[in-house]
């Protein structure tokens, strides 16, 4: 047997929330780990940890940090925002409301200003970006 030292990377849900993002995660990574062909004892040792760990993970009985959970995803060939679809979604939808909203200031100008205004928020994120 692998003599591979052990590292701890979880810890114990503790409000509903938790629960519930933990339960869809561990959903989503065994559905993956599957979908590879790899049994949870090939992924804990990959990532040194017991075949226990993942399959806590996987029942949402743990959290995992974010770097082991980059790790994880990593191992198997895919990316964060594949693990919460659903969360993506959301954060895509608020994406199209915000343009739309701002098209519909921008139709109140004529083209020239339009430029101009869209030059602004490019200089804008310069500054906030750097």
């Amino acid at each position: 047997m692998d003599t591979v030292k052990k590292r701890r990377m979880t810890g114990k849900p503790k409000t509903p929330q938790q629960k519930e993002l933990n339960r869809l995660i561990g959903e989503r990574l065994m559905y993956f780990r599957k979908e590879k062909g790899m049994g949870q004892v090939d992924l804990a040792r990959q990532l040194g940890v017991s075949p226990s760990v993942i399959s806590n993970l996987e029942r949402g009985k743990t959290i995992v940090g974010i770097m082991s959970l980059l790790e994880i995803v990593s191992m198997l060939g895919i990316g964060i925002e594949d693990l919460l679809p659903e969360y993506a979604r959301t954060r895509d939808q608020g994406l199209d409301a915000d343009l739309h909203r701002l098209r519909d200031l921008l139709m109140d100008y004529d083209e020239e200003e339009r430029h101009k205004i869209v030059k602004a928020i490019g200089d804008l994120k310069t500054v906030l970006s750097g």
